[in-house]
């Protein structure tokens, strides 16, 4: 059945969003096991720990719209980890592999920023201030996160240096 009302738009983003969230706490742990830097690895723990209060927070969301998540595919999260999961079966654990890794958090970022900046729209759009500010605590959250990532991917994560060949 086709969406009719922004409301419904905004429940099914939000449920998409719920479920890339339980996407990225099943890969997370992967990320942060592989990872040979220690920096890296505390990212992808503290990471899953933000992942899990922005997980509250969005059913405190559905709690409040009086609204149940909605069952939706998330093929773009899944796409995204099965690229981190197909890097890191390529790559042996060190130097190389932690910035694939890198990359791998800051797609998956990138991919949370946007869903959220488009929930965002939809709340303020609906007059869901409390909804909107929840998720933009959570959007900040995604953009420190990402910001953290970009500074491990700076300079060398270790003291060795990666072959260019």
């Amino acid at each position: 059945m086709p969406l009719t009302r922004i409301r419904e738009l905004y429940v099914v983003e939000l449920s998409e969003i719920y479920e890339s969230e339980q996407e990225i706490l099943r890969q997370l742990p992967l990320m942060a096991s592989s990872a040979a830097d220690s920096a890296l690895r505390e990212v992808f723990e503290a990471h899953y720990r933000a992942t899990l209060r922005q997980v509250d927070r969005l059913t405190a969301i559905f709690d409040r719209l009086d609204e149940r998540r909605r069952q939706v595919p998330v093929p773009a999260i899944r796409g995204l980890a099965e690229q981190a999961r197909t890097r890191q079966a390529l790559l042996e654990r060190g130097e190389l592999l932690d910035l694939a890794l890198v990359d791998a958090g800051r797609r998956i970022e990138h991919y949370e920023m946007a869903s959220y900046s488009a929930a965002l729209a939809y709340a303020r759009r609906l007059g869901d201030a409390d909804g909107a500010t929840l998720i933009l605590g959570t959007f900040d959250e995604e953009r420190q996160m990402d910001e953290r990532l970009e500074v491990l991917s700076a300079p060398p994560l270790t003291t060795s240096r990666v072959t260019a060949a």
